[in-house]
């Protein structure tokens, strides 16, 4: 076997050393990199088939025989066929056709590259793809190939074919709108077209050198043009984006009309929330979906509920359209995307705030309210929208202002910070309403943009509270009188007793008055515990009849009861009465012999004076205290008094009377808002 040298070898050396460069740098990207490994995969196949192409017919040139020429001629038609295959892979892949590199869409295509590879290496064998004879182009000896009809078949079917339909795929994608995509398909684009076209000199003996085949030296130059596309649109980093995939697999769905309403096109999601199919294409939409139950929106408009029943299921679409235009063809894009789910989560949540007892109020960084829930119709019996615009803060109490604004500006002044406060708000009675709430600082939260207060109605618990505390205020003034105040006449009774039974008969008296004293300390004991309760049944009564009872139900010892004036009260008669009798008994046990006490009435209620020493003004806050008294008393009988006129809600208070002394007035309008001095 004889051997020739031509410096057209530098070429194919040339063409050799950047496919080798080209197939170690797609290796390396394989092993080191995840991403878009088909697509390098195609890349690095198409290498080696060029490679195998170019090294082949380097020793072709290089042989002087006849039979070697035709056995490496044989491995140069197996690497263009494989070229090809290769290359429409890498097409597919680039154009997000990857479900087309499939076993059995794309299997058949390699397996009949691999059938005719195999053919034309094992030419020698059957001849069924070329003749052959030694030829002269110039001082070079070249092997002239006569091809059968069947290599022209398999040269148009596989290695022009399969390259023209790789390449018009990547003319559409150099027609696409990103820039970017257009600059890396053009550069691939160019790699096949100047192997083809030496390609096509050789196979037409036209040219310099017709009898020598510089389809491999052309390689050159289309790994230029791939070298080219990797390092100026980073091409391994950035392939063009799998558009058709993601339309096929969004959410939302979309459908293409015409300028007539027909459906052009449409993705799953669309045929999934409208019930179509694909074979619903080119019928016009109101035919397959009447436009009553499918308003459509117009060209840039969108439609934000629509209410759609779609096999058996109810969803609601929001709808947008945009206006399409392609030379002369007009149509528009209708996307439609599923807020069921959204709309669900949004009235779930209205409903929960609607018919919520909480309040909720949210106020801009000025406290100008922005939004008050419907709550506050139910629980103050204001329209909310009567608060909108109002500043927040001027809702509450004016005790409670203050301190709520300097809370305010903390919580604004400080969006990590949650307050936690409790402050009064009037309803639309007028009645005082207590709250417990907390504030938050939203303002740099898009949907709220501002401080938000939830609320609850704690005034139920706060009075039991407030009860609670005075109940247990009463037991301990039981339990004081019960350890306290009944050992001294306990322990006089037992020490009078012992004289007694020595024969002071004396002393029986004592023990007599000891006995009376702890009776009376019981019974006040028992009416200060019973009078805390609140007044709950109280009906009209007469001021002078009930005054009359009672006077008639005390010890006077002498005194006068004189009744001024009257009027009708409504109250418990039996409390008042009691009322009445510690207040007489007060009078008779204090005033002079023979006193006289007056009852009348004046223009907000009534009082009881009489004509005793009367009270010192500095002890008048401590008469009603529990066991407040300034002889033996039991200290009881004026904070009984006291508990009685709260339980009906009057106030009380003490002055000089017209005679010098005492005067109890009680005012029945104000009670409420005047605080009693109990213990």
């Amino acid at each position: 076997m004889g051997w020739q040298y031509t410096l057209l070898l530098i070429l194919f050396a040339g063409s050799v050393v950047l496919n080798l460069a080209l197939a170690g740098y797609y290796a390396l990207h394989l092993l080191r990199r995840r991403e878009n490994r088909v697509v390098v995969g195609a890349l690095l196949f198409v290498t080696l088939s060029a490679l195998v192409w170019s090294v082949a017919y380097a020793f072709q040139l290089s042989n002087t025989t006849l039979p070697g020429k035709s056995y490496w001629h044989g491995f140069v038609l197996a690497g263009s066929v494989l070229i090809a295959v290769g290359w429409l892979a890498l097409t597919l892949a680039l154009t997000d056709r990857e479900e087309w590199l499939t076993r059995w869409r794309f299997g058949p295509v390699v397996a009949w590259g691999v059938v005719v590879s195999a053919g034309v290496i094992t030419n020698g064998s059957h001849g069924l793809f070329w003749s052959s004879e030694l030829g002269t182009n110039g001082s070079l000896l070249v092997m002239s190939p006569d091809y059968t009809p069947l290599y022209y078949a398999v040269q148009f079917s596989i290695r022009y074919g399969l390259v023209l339909i790789g390449t018009y795929l990547l003319v559409q994608l150099v027609r696409g709108p990103h820039s970017l995509y257009r600059g890396q398909a053009a550069a691939l684009m160019f790699a096949p077209i100047v192997p083809m076209l030496a390609n096509a000199k050789y196979v037409a003996r036209i040219g310099p050198l017709p009898l020598v085949d510089l389809t491999p030296v052309s390689f050159t130059i289309s790994g230029a043009a791939v070298a080219y596309a990797i390092f100026r649109y980073q091409f391994l980093d950035v392939v063009p984006v799998a558009r058709r995939t993601v339309v096929e697999t969004m959410r939302d769905g979309y459908v293409v009309l015409d300028d007539r309403d027909r459906i052009v096109d449409l993705n799953p999601a669309a045929e999934r929330l409208l019930g179509l199919e694909d074979g619903d294409v080119g019928i016009p939409i109101d035919e397959t979906f009447p436009s009553a139950a499918l308003p459509l929106p117009g060209a840039g408009e969108t439609l934000e509920e629509v209410v759609l029943d779609a096999d058996g299921e109810r969803r609601v679409l929001e709808l947008s359209s945009s206006p399409l235009s392609e030379s002369k063809a007009t149509g528009r894009l209708i996307v439609l995307r599923d807020v069921t789910e959204r709309r669900r989560v949004e009235k779930q949540y209205q409903a929960l705030i609607e018919n919520a007892m909480d309040l909720v109020i949210v106020m801009d960084e000025n406290a100008t309210i922005t939004y008050a829930s419907p709550a506050h119709e139910r629980v103050l019996g204001c329209d909310p929208e009567t608060f909108v615009g109002r500043d927040g803060l001027d809702l509450l109490v004016p005790e409670d202002r203050e301190r709520l604004r300097a809370e305010f500006h903390r919580v604004v002044a400080d969006p990590s910070h949650t307050s936690q406060i409790e402050f009064r708000i009037p309803d639309s009675n007028g009645s005082v309403r207590i709250f417990e709430g907390i504030g938050r600082n939203l303002l740099d939260d898009p949907f709220v943009e501002g401080i938000v207060i939830n609320s609850r109605e704690v005034t139920g618990r706060r009075r039991r509270e407030e009860q609670l505390e005075r109940t247990n205020e009463r037991l301990e003034e039981f339990a004081s009188v019960v350890s306290h105040d009944l050992r001294s006449p306990l322990a006089v009774a037992r020490g009078n007793l012992e004289l007694a039974r020595e024969g002071d008969d004396g002393a029986f008296e004592k023990v007599e008055r000891a006995h009376e004293r702890m009776n009376a300390l019981i019974d006040d004991v028992l009416a200060l515990a019973r009078q805390g309760q609140a007044v709950s049944d109280p009906a009209a009564i007469d001021l002078e009849a009930v005054a009359t009872d009672a006077w008639e139900a005390v010890r006077t010892d002498g005194a006068t009861l004189r009744v001024e004036d009257s009027r009708t009260l409504t109250a418990d008669r039996s409390r008042f009465q009691q009322l009445l009798e510690n207040l007489f008994r007060n009078a008779v046990d204090h005033a002079a012999p023979e006193p006289t006490v007056r009852i009348g009435v004046h223009t907000d209620g009534f009082y009881v004076a009489d004509d005793g020493p009367g009270i010192a003004p500095d002890l008048r806050d401590r008469v009603f205290e529990h066991g407040y008294s300034t002889n033996d008393g039991t200290g009881l009988g004026l904070s009984i008094v006291a508990r009685i006129a709260e339980a009906h809600g009057w106030s009380v208070s003490v002055a000089e009377s017209e005679d010098g002394g005492a005067r109890f007035e009680f005012d029945l309008k104000t009670g409420a808002e005047i605080e009693t001095p109990v213990a």
